[in-house]
């Protein structure tokens, strides 16, 4: 059996707090706790233990600057949104291995859409989520959820991209949840954008789907793949386009939140496509050891 001493932090701190001089605690290590290690590990493989123990120590002071850089990026795109700056100091940002969790309480749906897509649009952040509170509807009468629902049918029939007659409205405690049917994604997107703001909302459930059509799969991925090589933001070679029936599935690496939104957007920008699973995965920060 192989038996390993472990190295006192009394005897050498270096090793656990200074990265800088780990080569010179290294030698000192050897020095000190090679005899004890002679004939079962021997100074090789001692050397070999001490190195591998240095690149998981940078890694995990690396990690938590690399954490803490995100989080006071993402304080200051809140602080930097203009319908957020207000109430900036009410959101809480917690960051650990590149995961943003939000809290606290926004006064409207609209202000906690507006923290997550600020967490978003920071560079490094690869899952954002959201345990912001919205506050009371601020209706104190029973007919609050006809008032919401009033708003709503309002709010799309005004709305030049919807056309509210295929669009079924349900309003209970201030959740708001659509249905019907629709020809395309925009107008799906665009009814729920037109509700989130309204004033009493508590939330926004999209029930509404796309129209089937007739499709040729082949050919919605080559168009998808040609819109692709033409789109700023999104770079082609690592996104991967799979299509099955009006099923288009996104693979690959991205790297930011807003690659991963635009290249969705292209794919259901295509006629007939009813369906976009994006699983894309926004790349991690790589550290050099």
């Amino acid at each position: 059996m192989i038996k390993v001493w472990a190295i006192p932090d009394n005897h050498h701190r270096s090793l656990h707090t200074r990265v800088t001089s780990f080569d010179y605690s290294i030698g000192q290590a050897i020095n000190t706790f090679g005899r004890r290690l002679e004939g079962e590990l021997g100074r090789r493989e001692l050397r070999h233990l001490l190195l591998c123990q240095k690149k998981q120590r940078t890694r995990k002071i690396l990690g938590m600057k690399h954490d803490d850089t995100i989080r006071k990026n993402v304080m200051d795109e809140i602080l930097w949104d203009p319908q957020l700056t207000p109430i900036a100091s009410q959101i809480g940002v917690i960051v650990k291995n590149e995961v943003v969790t939000l809290s606290g309480t926004v006064d409207y749906y609209g202000q906690k859409l507006a923290a997550e897509q600020a967490a978003k649009r920071v560079k490094d952040v690869k899952v954002v989520a959201v345990d912001i509170k919205v506050k009371s509807a601020g209706f104190s009468d029973t007919t609050s959820d006809t008032v919401i629902a009033d708003a709503v049918r309002n709010a799309l029939l005004w709305h030049s991209a919807v056309n509210e007659d295929k669009i079924n409205i349900k309003v209970e405690d201030g959740w708001i949840t659509l249905d019907g049917t629709v020809d395309w994604e925009f107008e799906r997107k665009a009814a729920q954008r037109a509700v989130e703001h309204l004033r009493g909302v508590m939330g926004v459930i999209n029930r509404i789907t796309i129209t089937p059509r007739k499709i040729d799969a082949p050919e919605i991925k080559k168009k998808i793949r040609a819109a692709f090589h033409r789109h700023a933001t999104v770079d082609s070679s690592k996104v991967h386009v799979a299509t099955q029936g009006d099923v288009v599935t996104l693979t690959g690496n991205v790297r930011s939140w807003t690659e991963r939104r635009d290249a969705e957007a292209v794919a259901w920008s295509m006629p007939g496509v009813t369906t976009v699973e994006n699983k894309l995965e926004v790349e991690s920060a790589v550290f050099a050891d």
